[in-house]
């Protein structure tokens, strides 16, 4: 299947990926993985390495905006998410629905 040899040459792949982003987008990156990361059913190896990577995306951070470790920790407690409520009511005026 071809699907197997592309996700194992990728996995093999020594090269090293940069990016250059702004703090907010990786808030953003970050809150997808904190969410993704919480499914009860995101278990084992993988997950280990998105929670690394996680956490390397909040030290980043935390390092141009130190406040923000208090915020970034309220993502792991699934009673701090944001409701579609208020998503819509906070950033959605009445000609962006």
């Amino acid at each position: 299947m071809i699907s197997d040899d592309v996700i194992r040459k990728i996995g093999n792949c020594p090269a090293t990926v940069e990016f250059a982003t702004t703090p907010a987008r990786l808030f953003i990156l970050l809150s997808h993985l904190q969410l993704a990361l919480r499914h009860p059913d995101n278990i084992g190896e993988s997950a280990a390495i998105a929670r690394q990577i996680a956490d390397n995306l909040a030290n980043m951070i935390c390092h141009y905006v130190p406040e923000a470790r208090q915020l970034i920790e309220m993502g792991w407690n699934p009673a701090c998410d944001v409701t579609r409520e208020y998503a819509e009511t906070e950033f959605f005026g009445e000609g962006d629905r």
